[in-house]
């Protein structure tokens, strides 16, 4: 059973010929109301995560996760200097 990404990529079956309604006007429409409601929820979507990403950016402090990173990478090297310190050579 394929999927709809399936269908998407690779059309209708080539056996059967289009439907007649396809180049109809209606046919059309319906094809532009289609194409609108993706837009539609795209915009949504991607309005949705700008305004997760703006909540998120507001509580992050630059200062304190490099203050953080530093601290982490400081032990990092600490450790490593350590251990090349008591190795026998």
């Amino acid at each position: 059973m394929g999927s709809w990404a399936t269908i998407a990529v690779h059309g209708p079956p080539s056996s059967e010929p289009p439907p007649e309604s396809s180049l109809t006007p209606l046919g059309v429409a319906s094809m532009l109301l289609l194409a609108a409601i993706h837009v539609a929820v795209m915009v949504a979507w991607l309005g949705l995560w700008t305004l997760g990403l703006k909540q998120l950016s507001a509580r992050f402090d630059p200062q304190l996760w490099r203050r953080r990173i530093d601290a982490v990478g400081g032990a990092v090297l600490v450790v490593l200097g350590i251990r090349t310190a008591i190795q026998p050579r």
